[in-house]
């Protein structure tokens, strides 16, 4: 009898399952003993650890190969169906494989062109017996993880700032890992608080000693960090929020969601190779586009000049220092209050204080009784849930309503309570740049300086001869106000009054 070519396949569902020795052995060792008492020679074999419930898998891809390349070899040996395909695609693609024979040595069949319809026909049946298997396990995987979100728990690998730890029960609980904890919410802090890009940020936690799993912190790292809302006590499974998450918070609702605004306020400026300080600042008074910045080299060795210049409508440029000296002389030495009218000015500015705190105070508490009623309707529809009252798809879409409203009155109430100590410090700022303007912006870098005309202007105009500086309307107020001053016009504070002073 001649002696027949094959290839031997076998297979395990994981890495896991091939590390603690469940079947690859035993496959190998009773295929070689099949092919023996067969006459059958194995020329090549295939064997990985990998599910079958989808096509692709790189051995099976690479016998496919192999079985294309070399026409004499026409027999695979494998132990049963479930080992060699659980899915239609793979049968197919088998199938089209000329003269091909299947030897599956536990069931005691070979599947070849030869075969009697009757046994392909129970071949298939096995095949999508192995698909439906799959099919069910994945469904009461997903009913068994849903479960799980639905109890609170997350079914998946925690983020960075969480641990795995085993209760007394038996079942694994996510806890704050302390050691990583603090400096996830220094990201979140350090972000709202400073002036941070990703890159900028992700350079000084790493200065800080932030080394998420014992790698360097990236920009990615920290984009991710900022965007994920798992860090407030909740998480997010399969496009659904789980409020009742057990994990417990490490930064609050509150931070996150102004995180969140302050992110998508910033504009994404791309990279510029020199650190022109106004640019976008000053605007063409004909066509409204903003200026463009160039760097000249000056003539006999006399330094380096920043010109603005509107490309469209070719008007003169405009020179930075030029640009800052018109600024200072048309705007600044304007601001200086004689030490009278600073006084009355902090007068009046104490009273909308006491006003802004007394309105501040009456908004919290209505804030805060809608907060505590909320959070009543959350936890009783959490309640009226679990004891069947209500049906999950109910719970879920009163829950995400009522969270929120929630989330945002605790936002509301975070800024009105900060709201009377915000418009002081704006009073205040105003009074220190009224006083001390000309000296302050004298002393400050370029970009400094732009800082400040920002609060004070609205984005300049040039018209290729003058510069124009509208002023933002509280300093404009406090300009008129100076100016009738000097002309002995009214009190100061009559001013004030009648003005309507915003700050």
């Amino acid at each position: 009898m001649a002696t027949k070519k094959a290839v031997l396949y076998a297979r395990v569902s994981s890495d896991r399952q091939e590390k603690e020795g469940f079947s690859i052995p035993a496959q190998v060792k009773l295929l070689r003993e099949y092919a023996k008492k067969n006459n059958i020679s194995i020329v090549e074999e295939f064997i990985e650890s990998e599910t079958a419930k989808k096509a692709g898998r790189t051995q099976f891809n690479n016998m496919v190969k192999y079985l294309k390349k070399n026409t004499t070899v026409r027999n695979i040996l494998v132990e049963k169906t479930d080992r060699l395909y659980r899915n239609l695609k793979d049968y197919v693609t088998l199938d089209d494989i000329s003269g091909l024979a299947i030897h599956f040595c536990k069931e005691g069949n070979v599947l070849s062109a030869e075969s009697k319809s009757q046994d392909k026909f129970m071949h298939g049946i096995r095949v999508l017996m192995a698909k439906n298997y799959i099919d069910n396990l994945s469904e009461e995987i997903r009913k068994g993880l849903n479960e799980k979100c639905a109890q609170g728990f997350y079914p998946s690998s925690p983020p960075m700032g969480y641990v795995n730890k085993q209760n007394e029960d038996g079942r694994k609980k996510l806890v704050v890992d302390p050691t990583v904890a603090p400096f996830i919410k220094q990201i979140f802090v350090n972000y709202l608080m400073g002036k941070y890009t990703y890159k900028s940020l992700a350079e000084h936690m790493h200065a800080c000693g932030f080394r998420p799993k014992k790698r360097n912190c990236t920009a990615k790292t920290i984009e991710n960090i900022l965007h994920n809302e798992f860090y407030t006590g909740i998480f997010i499974y399969k496009g659904v929020k789980y409020y009742n998450a057990k994990h417990d918070a490490i930064i609050s609702p509150e931070l996150f969601i102004r995180v969140q605004e302050k992110m998508k306020s910033k504009y994404k400026i791309a990279p510029k190779r020199h650190n022109f300080a106004y640019s976008g600042l000053i605007k063409c008074k004909h066509c409204g586009r903003p200026l463009i910045a160039e760097l000249q080299h000056g003539r006999h060795k006399k330094g380096n000049y920043i010109y603005y210049r509107c490309h469209g409508c070719k008007s003169p440029a405009l020179r930075q220092d030029e640009f800052e000296n018109a600024f200072l002389k048309h705007v600044l030495n304007k601001l200086h209050f004689s030490r009278e009218c600073i006084n009355e000015i902090t007068g009046i500015a104490k009273e909308l204080v006491t006003m802004e705190s007394e309105f501040a105070c009456v908004s919290a508490d209505e804030l805060n009784k809608k907060i505590k009623l909320l959070q009543r309707r959350l936890s009783q529809l959490y309640t009226d849930k679990c004891d069947g009252i209500i049906d999950t798809e109910t719970y879920i879409l009163k829950r995400d309503e009522w969270q929120h409203e929630l989330d945002v009155a605790l936002v509301k109430y975070e800024k009105i309570a900060k709201a009377g100590k915000e418009f002081a410090g704006d009073v205040e700022t105003l009074l220190n740049l009224c006083k001390n303007a000309p000296q302050l912006y004298l002393s400050q870098t370029s970009e400094e300086k732009r800082k400040l005309i920002n609060l004070v202007t609205s984005n300049p105009f040039y018209n290729g001869s003058t510069i124009e500086f509208p002023l933002v309307s509280a300093f404009e107020y406090a300009i008129k106000l100076r100016n009738l001053e000097t002309a002995g016009v009214e009190p100061a504070s009559k001013m004030i009054t009648n003005a309507n002073l915003q700050v």
